[in-house]
Order: C-alpha cells, then sequence, then structure tokens
C-alpha cells in the first residue's frame, strides 16, 4: 500500500532531485524510494560500527562522515 506525501524544498533542491530522476529515467518518486534506502543502509553500518568510504577515481579513499 502507498502513501501520498508533499514536501517543501528550496528551488535548488527541488532542481537535483529533478535532474535526479531525468539522469537515469526514473520518477521523482523512485528517487526518493532509492535515497532513502541508501540512508537505513548506511544508517544502519554506522550504527553497528562501520564507516562509509568512497574511493575517488585515482584511487584515494575518503571516508563520508555521517553525522
Amino acid at each position: 500500500m502507498s502513501k501520498r506525501l508533499q514536501v517543501d524544498l528550496s528551488e535548488d533542491a527541488y532542481e537535483r532531485l529533478k535532474r535526479s530522476a531525468g539522469e537515469d529515467d526514473r520518477s521523482i518518486a523512485e528517487v526518493v524510494r532509492r535515497a532513502l534506502n541508501i540512508e537505513d543502509y548506511v544508517r544502519k553500518q554506522v550504527q553497528e560500527g562501520g564507516k562509509v568510504v568512497i574511493r575517488t577515481p585515482d584511487g584515494i579513499d575518503r571516508e563520508l562522515m555521517i553525522l
């Protein structure tokens, strides 16, 4: 069962959301669902003592700080 949600976004946030949806030919709702799934996964890993590390194209590892 789905639920409807109305949110207020800054113009910049809305444009980034539309751009993300357009780049992958997805709906805005799908972008939001995907972002929530990623957040849930990252939050769980950090709570369990894990770290999120991004490897740059030149091979440098950078830890993503989750506040």
